[in-house]
């Protein structure tokens, strides 16, 4: 997909993702206007794997994918998103999926996550 830094980035957590797969009018929406506007649609690696179970449509999945950027965990990615936690003095699984969406949502210029602009 054709990417346009002016337009900005669109990042997907978990509940994102999965609404996208299920057909959720709302998010297929946000996938198909922002590849039409030649905005990317970010989504970082660990959160295909929080999101896809065993009744995960497999077939809407793969074309969802073809339509997203897949962001790499990096070891920066981890740092910045294991700091954050620290900061915010919280620890555990239950926060560590979020904060690394987080990470990867400053990590990327102009990106989007709730209708809140990070800016790196």
């Amino acid at each position: 997909m054709a990417t346009s830094d002016s337009n900005g980035r669109v990042i997907f957590d978990c509940e994102a993702l999965s609404r996208a797969i299920a057909h959720n009018k709302y998010m297929y929406g946000v996938v198909l206007e922002a590849h039409q506007q030649k905005q990317l649609v970010v989504v970082p690696a660990t959160t295909i794997i929080e999101a896809v179970h065993a009744k995960t449509n497999r077939d809407s999945l793969n074309w969802l994918l073809s339509r997203l950027e897949v962001a790499p965990v990096t070891h920066q990615i981890a740092t910045d998103a294991s700091d954050m936690l620290i900061k915010a003095k919280l620890h555990g699984h239950e926060y560590a999926l979020d904060a690394v969406v987080c990470a990867v949502a400053l990590a990327h210029p102009r990106c989007y996550f709730n209708n809140i602009h990070f800016r790196s």
